[in-house]
């Protein structure tokens, strides 16, 4: 701070300043508590001179300001305050007018007193103040505030601070300023707890959650699920109300820290409809109301099923019956509605066999309705009569022929049906094999009907069956299977047929089989011995062996050779292959002229190729050049070696072949 003084006299004060001059002065002072001062030394500079007592001028004027030193220093008339009286007493002092003064005396300076003020700080509560002086150590109170859900961390220096000084912590000179007032903050850190989430009957798993007191969270999204049941939200307790919903928005549910909280899954019972199906029964039935955990009674079957009885209830149309007639249930879905479909056992009913005049027993027959079943073969007999049916009554007429299949006689559950037998006058037809071989059971006929003749079952080796006669020896008077009637009026008279036989006639076919030539076929009659024609094939290279009955089998005949009964249908034709066997022939080797060597005759087989021998002649002076096929001839027509066939077509023929020398 600049200050101009202009000249002045001041009283009392040997020293006169005639002449302006600039002085700066710190405002500072001296800010080291405790320790020593000079009284009247304001400026510590460690003397008392005139600016100390203009020090306190300004300082009075509020010019400068002042701190704890300066103001101990410049009270040299201790009455606890600076005063213009004070820079006089100075100023007289330095005059010596004064005598016996205290001013310019070391003085010891007190210790400053400090306090120190507690703030709840958004806890409630009280503490008193607590004083603490400079250079002493002391310790901070113990915390006495409380805060709902929060636990005391410590002590800041301002609202919003950190921690700086723990509870009950050891401080040692907070500030030097004398009487100054600190003021400290609690630190409140907020308490966590966890939710514990309970399926309470459910299942699945759903996390603990951690929550912060005063912070606001969504409670997790339920993930338990229970069947047959829907999710209501949590409740405090396994047996509770709802407290909270899914997911909802929550805080400060407990104060205690590391608190654990339950919250209990709230279930709410499915309410499921239950229809009632037919199954292809008629009738109908109302739907039920259930509760998904709670037991009823199903109601009793009005459906109806002609020919069936009711089973109890399925969950498909083609399942097995799951649920009896008013059974007790509960639980039969979780999802809001089912169907029962009704189960129909079909109806069993009994068949009982009667043979009305007839004799002889037959067993019951049961039958199932709706399941179509052949009528057991009629057992019963009745002189010279033959079975005709059954009837419903004694006197009626045939409804149902032998083992014919019927379905449906009653629907009555348990029902009885007599069926009784009806008869009709009969005759037996035997059947004559008449030079056949096999058997032929009789047939029934009955009087007044026509019917069928049982097809042929005999057989005559070389013959074809033509039809029936009526003797042994007459002609065709009913063809096979042919429907006849009345063939005698007696009843029980047996009436005999005699098969008729016409003999069969062949035709043989004669091939040539890799041969030429013509042939005719030739006529054959079974029973009848034949001679074969005489063979006209021929083939090159190969002789005739005789007939076979496939081209490459085996010799069955030889030409011209009896034969009989090669076949038995009547018009049937066999095919005869004529068999060759391949001619061989030899050749001689001819030294023509050789001095020396020798060589065996070759034997040839028509149709295979073969190599000549080697040459094994010699001869003085020449060389051997091949082979010719005539003494003189001195061309070569096969070469030493070479490979050759059918040098000759007849069997046993021989070629000469003569060396050629050159």
């Amino acid at each position: 701070m600049k200050i101009i003084l202009k000249k002045c006299t001041i009283l009392f004060l040997m020293l006169i300043i005639c002449s302006t001059m600039v002085l700066y002065v710190s405002a500072a002072g001296d800010s080291n508590p405790g320790g020593s001062y000079i009284l009247g030394d304001v400026d510590a500079d460690g003397k008392v001179i005139i600016k100390d007592a203009t020090r306190i001028q300004k300082i009075v004027a509020k010019i400068l300001s002042s701190n704890e030193r300066s103001n101990l220093a410049g009270d040299v008339d201790f009455d606890g305050r600076l005063t213009v009286k004070d820079a006089t007493l100075i100023q007289k002092y330095l005059a010596k007018i004064i005598k016996n003064s205290p001013i310019g005396t070391l003085m010891n300076m007190p210790k400053p007193v400090y306090t120190l003020a507690y703030n709840a700080n958004g806890g409630t509560g009280n503490m008193i103040k607590q004083s603490l002086v400079y250079d002493q150590p002391d310790s901070l109170q113990a915390n006495s505030f409380a805060r709902t859900g929060y636990k005391f961390s410590g002590w800041a220096t301002s609202a919003n601070g950190p921690v700086v000084y723990a509870d009950k912590q050891d401080v040692l000179n907070l500030t030097n300023v004398n009487g100054a007032v600190i003021n400290l903050y609690a630190v409140w850190k907020p308490n966590t707890y966890t939710i514990i989430y309970n399926a309470n009957g459910g299942s699945g798993a759903n996390y603990n959650q951690v929550f912060t007191y005063d912070q606001g969270q969504n409670l997790t999204a339920n993930k338990f699920a229970r069947t047959g049941y829907e999710f209501s939200g949590w409740a405090a307790s396994s047996n509770g109300s709802t407290v909270y919903t899914d997911k909802q928005n929550v805080k400060n549910i407990t104060a205690k820290d590391t608190d654990k909280i339950n919250l209990y899954a709230v279930w709410s019972p499915n309410k499921y409809t239950v229809s009632y199906n037919a199954n292809g029964g008629s009738g109908t039935m109302p739907d039920q109301s259930f509760i998904y955990g709670q037991t009823y009674n199903l109601p009793a079957n009005k459906f109806t099923l002609t020919g069936y009885s009711f089973a109890g209830w399925a969950t498909s149309a083609n399942g097995a019956a799951a649920y009896k007639n008013k059974q007790s249930v509960s639980n039969l879905t979780a999802k809001s509605a089912i169907t029962l479909y009704a189960v129909w056992s079909p109806n069993k009913y009994t068949i009982v066999f009667n043979a009305n005049g007839g004799l002889g027993t037959m067993n019951d027959q049961g039958f199932i309705y709706d399941k179509s079943q052949a009528l057991s073969g009629n057992e019963f007999i009745y002189t010279n009569h033959a079975f005709a049916g059954w009837a419903t009554s004694p006197t009626g007429k045939a409804v149902y022929r032998d083992k014919q299949s019927v379905s449906n006689l009653t629907n009555e559950n348990g029902g009885v049906i007599n069926l009784y037998a009806t008869w009709k006058p009969m005759y037996i037809v035997a059947f004559n094999a008449n030079g056949g071989t096999g058997t032929m059971p009789n047939q029934i006929f009955v009087i007044g009907e026509i019917q069928a003749l049982s097809e042929n079952q005999f057989t005559r080796a070389g013959y074809t069956f033509k039809g029936w006669a009526t003797s042994a020896g007459g002609s065709v008077v009913y063809a096979d299977k042919k429907n006849v009637g009345d063939l005698t009026s007696v009843s029980g008279a047996t009436y005999t047929l005699y098969a008729v036989w016409e003999i069969s006639n062949y035709t043989i076919i004669f091939n040539a089989n890799g041969g030429s030539g013509y042939m005719a076929e030739q006529g054959f009659t079974y029973n009848e011995t034949q001679a074969l024609r005489a063979n006209t094939f021929t083939r090159t290279g190969y002789t005739f062996m005789g007939w076979a009955l496939s081209a490459n089998g085996a010799v069955e005949y030889k030409d011209k050779q009896n034969a009989a009964n090669r076949t038995d249908p009547n018009g049937s034709k066999i095919t005869l292959y004529a068999i060759w066997k391949a001619n061989t022939y030899t050749v001689i080797f001819n030294g023509n002229g050789s001095t020396s060597g020798t060589m065996a005759n070759q034997v040839f087989t028509y149709d295979q190729a073969q190599n000549l021998r080697a040459n094994a002649f010699k001869r003085t002076g020449y060389t051997f050049q091949g082979w010719s096929t005539s003494s003189g001839n001195n061309s070569v027509v096969y070469t030493a070696g070479q490979s050759v066939k059918n040098l000759k077509y007849n069997n046993g023929d021989v070629l000469n072949l003569y060396a050629v020398w050159k």
